[in-house]
């Protein structure tokens, strides 16, 4: 079987990629600077996790004994409001690692590579011009650069998947759904925006799904950089999906619309350009979704 060595194995969706990538007909590799954050349940199909050594000379030696196919760079630092003190970490996580991973791959001899971006990276939604939301977009764009360069002279082979928002049992980050859970247990008033803005949740086996086609497409590309878009295209507005979470789990949280202004650019309506990634569909609703996630919680 092909091998995939995922960076950021440890993180939501790194996890979620290492445990389901076996039955996608790949031998899963992840990277995770403490391999111990794992779940044990993510290695039951054989997938394993190593070190993650940080930088070039490391990723140098990794490379020459694992001998990956492809790579699948999942590793980030998302921060959507950052502050001044945040800058240098975005620039670490978002930037220079993943140089020094690609500095390592062209010594090693590895081409493939299929990575992460976001739809954030373009905040006019009917256009594939790039225009960033936020700085956290702007590092990953800014990342994406340089991957273009080791394909344009180097010869690498890329995909780039721009992907909503994610969601998924298990998930540890302070997303809408735990919020929401989590209001609903305490009795205390959730504070939100007035709750006009469009959102089109992407199940975390949907994405997957998609890196796993990626990485499949990606052995049968050579010398190009693919961009395309991962969204299920069914946007709704905040307010419908709290009402639809309602729905599902009978539970009522007290909302304060409007408690909280809109953050400065805020995203009102999610990226529709660009090509969706060809051989992927979503397959699982939200209203399914949301089922799975409540199912997990109770």
């Amino acid at each position: 079987m092909p091998i995939a060595l995922i960076t950021g194995s440890s993180g939501f969706i790194g996890q979620h990629v290492l445990a389901q990538f076996p039955a996608f007909g790949w031998t899963a590799i992840g990277l995770a600077r403490n391999p111990n954050k794992c779940r044990p349940e993510v290695l039951r199909n054989g997938s394993q996790v190593v070190q993650d050594p940080g930088n070039y000379d490391g990723f140098c030696d990794l490379l020459h004994e694992l001998h990956p196919d492809v790579i699948i760079h999942l590793a980030t630092r998302y921060i959507k409001d950052h502050k001044p003190s945040d800058i240098p970490d975005l620039i670490r996580s978002n930037i220079a690692y993943g140089a020094e991973l690609l500095e390592a791959m062209r010594s090693c001899g590895v081409q493939r590579l299929v990575i992460a971006g976001t739809t954030w990276q373009h905040h006019l939604v009917d256009d594939e011009q790039y225009v960033p939301s936020n700085f956290y977009a702007a590092t990953k764009q800014a990342f994406e650069d340089l991957v273009r360069w080791y394909v344009d002279a180097c010869g690498f082979s890329a995909i780039a998947l721009r992907l909503t928002d994610t969601y998924g049992p298990d998930d540890p980050r302070r997303k809408l759904f735990t919020l929401l859970q989590e209001a609903a247990q305490s009795g205390e008033p959730l504070r939100m925006s007035p709750g006009e803005q469009l959102l089109d949740p992407l199940f975390v086996d949907d994405a997957v799904a998609a890196f796993a086609v990626a990485a499949h497409r990606i052995l049968q590309v050579d010398h190009r950089f693919e961009i395309y878009r991962v969204t299920p295209g069914q946007p709704r507005k905040l307010r419908d999906i709290v009402t639809l979470w309602c729905q599902i789990t009978g539970k009522t949280p007290t909302i304060m619309w409007g408690g909280v202004p809109y953050r400065e650019r805020e995203v009102m309506r999610p990226w529709t350009g660009g090509k969706v990634l060809p051989g992927w569909k979503p397959a699982v609703s939200l209203e399914e979704g949301i089922r799975r996630c409540w199912k997990q919680q109770t």
